[in-house]
């Protein structure tokens, strides 16, 4: 029993992290809803997480967020996610819908504020979990009855956000290619209203904060290129995440003098504190995007994953059309 407590709370103390980190801004805060320049985009993601390790962390997304109204100065955005993390026995399912009020400061200055609220479902089926009287003196056989039953554990709980973002843009004279500056900032806190979480000690959700900032810097003859440095730190219950990364861009092609369409190659490493080290290769032709990232585990669990992370697949699509920007 003390066994499937400890691996309960153990599970309930992460949301799912994820290596696309500057590609997926409504996963990390409302408040950077509509900071994007299209008037819209979205994103669908899978990762595999520790392939070597039994039946691990496999998770879905998608997400996304849109302006929907404009005014002289400002708009009104929305956005939401649905992901979904399945591990053993157990799922998790968020559901998140957020709004955010974007307001231009000066030109290429915007500051938004956003609100976020949705739903965490949570499912554990005790008996489907690994049990120390199914080893059978080798392996670990499924096979032998372990003597312990208990019924399917289930929760629904409501989960409130919020967050804040500062975005400024220094754009290139011709306006194509990578701006000569672009910066993104903002902080996100989640499970602000603090709900029960699906453990056997009826623990409650710590309120989660995260900061993300994003600078991207235009390089070479009509900033054909650019840097990319980003950093992602998180905190909730005394548990914290920091991670640093940089992706180099290439602008490989511009649709035409009077076109939006463009293929960029991104190439990018990051490193997550104590825990990985991540590679990345992203393509972007016209308003669609595909990305492929690996993770080479460094953490103490490389011991029984062999060093292998995870994999993680992108795939976004922004309309090119650029007529709700207020940038």
């Amino acid at each position: 029993m003390s066994f499937l407590m400890a691996f309960s709370v153990q599970l309930q103390a992460q949301d799912p992290h994820f290596s696309s980190n500057n590609e997926i801004y409504p996963y990390h805060s409302p408040g950077f809803i509509g900071t994007m320049e299209n008037q819209m985009e979205f994103q669908t993601l899978y990762r595999n997480q520790w392939k070597n390790v039994g039946t691990a962390f496999q998770t879905y997304g998608i997400m996304g967020n849109a302006k929907v109204y404009k005014s002289t100065g400002s708009s009104l955005s929305v956005g939401g996610f649905v992901i979904n993390q399945q591990a053993f026995s157990y799922q998790n399912t968020l559901v998140n819908l957020m709004v955010a009020s974007n307001v231009k400061l000066s030109e290429g200055n915007l500051l938004s504020v956003g609100l976020g609220a949705g739903t965490r479902y949570e499912a554990l089926n005790p008996d489907e979990l690994m049990w120390p009287d199914q080893y059978n003196g080798s392996v670990y056989d499924e096979n032998i009855d372990h003597g312990e039953y208990f019924d399917m554990e289930k929760n629904f709980a409501f989960d409130l956000s919020a967050g804040i973002s500062y975005t400024f843009i220094d754009m290139p004279a011709a306006g194509d290619k990578f701006p000569t500056k672009k910066g993104t900032f903002g902080l996100g806190f989640w499970h602000l209203n603090q709900g029960k979480r699906l453990t056997m000690t009826e623990e409650s959700a710590d309120i989660k904060s995260e900061f993300f900032g994003s600078f991207l810097f235009g390089l070479g003859e009509g900033n054909n290129n650019a840097l990319n440095p980003y950093l992602l730190g998180m905190y909730a219950g005394g548990a914290s995440e920091i991670l640093l990364g940089l992706d180099f861009k290439l602008f490989l092609a511009q649709g035409g003098e009077y076109s939006t369409s463009k293929t960029i190659m991104t190439l990018g490493a990051a490193y997550r504190w104590e825990d990985a080290f991540i590679s990345k290769i992203m393509y972007q032709f016209s308003n669609i995007g595909i990305g492929v990232m690996y993770e080479v585990n460094t953490s103490k669990l490389r011991n029984a994953s062999n060093g292998f992370g995870s994999i993680e697949v992108l795939l976004s699509y922004s309309p090119a059309k650029k007529n709700f920007s207020l940038y």
